[in-house]
């Protein structure tokens, strides 16, 4: 517990960091959409105003974290912390603090957002279009929409940890630093691409945190968790053909 504390105090100051500015720059996005679009709910303002940051969120949630790792790794400060303790232990604790406290940030950085979008930007609209009620928990949407979006939040929360997480194991494994900030975002895109290539864009990852990103009419529920799924198949595949090529063995 005290080599988890320690690890969380090491990457906070970048989280809050993160926190700060992804608050502030969604919340500027977020008031450009509602003075540029028709707005027929509430939480549409934000749901369009993430666009950006949702394209983006593997890379912001992999390269500011997963750069501490593979630097103890290359300058060797591993080898000297198996000296004093299981490097195991170690690695284990620094990828559980990176997730967590990125997980948090994540949720804060899109809550706060909604929340003033919502009470400080919305000034009403005229209720006319029905659209999002044809979605799942449309009605909590409509109806509810800081209830909702506290649950989503969460949920995008959740997912964002697993893209530091996949960060954090290949920072153990490649030698090229920017390789491990840009392959989960390359994962994202190569597996989105493909999907939607073969008419299933529904089983996407990029589909499980992306709000209301397809037609109502494809989306049903298991499809948040698909791309879940899928995700986790993948990564022990390319984790082990890295493994196998790179020959060096970390336990993760």
């Amino acid at each position: 517990m005290r080599l988890f504390r320690k690890m969380l105090l090491e990457v906070m100051p970048t989280a809050i960091c993160m926190t700060v500015l992804g608050s502030l720059i969604l919340t500027i996005s977020c008031y450009m959409v509602y003075t540029n679009t028709s707005i027929y709910y509430p939480i549409e303002i934000w749901i369009e105003g993430c666009g950006w940051m949702d394209f983006f969120l593997p890379l912001i949630t992999v390269a500011p974290f997963s750069y501490t790792l593979y630097m103890k790794r290359k300058d060797n400060y591993l080898m000297y912390v198996s000296v004093r303790m299981d490097t195991k232990k170690y690695i284990h604790a620094t990828i559980l603090a990176g997730m967590l406290t990125v997980g948090l940030s994540v949720f804060f950085i899109y809550f706060l957002s909604l929340i003033i979008s919502i009470k400080c930007i919305y000034h009403g609209a005229d209720f006319e279009n029905k659209y999002i009620l044809n979605y799942i928990f449309g009605f909590m949407q409509a109806e509810h929409p800081i209830a909702f979006g506290f649950i989503w939040c969460l949920w995008k929360g959740y997912v964002a940890s697993l893209f530091t997480w996949f960060g954090y194991r290949l920072s153990l494994y490649i030698s090229n630093v920017f390789l491990v900030s840009i392959l989960p975002f390359l994962y994202c895109m190569a597996e989105n691409m493909c999907l939607s290539l073969l008419g299933k864009p529904e089983l996407s990852l990029t589909t499980t945190y992306v709000l209301n990103r397809l037609s109502p009419k494809v989306m049903h529920i298991w499809n948040y968790g698909f791309g879940i799924i899928t995700y986790f198949i993948s990564v022990a595949i390319i984790m082990w053909i890295i493994k196998r090529k790179r020959g060096i063995h970390y336990e993760t």
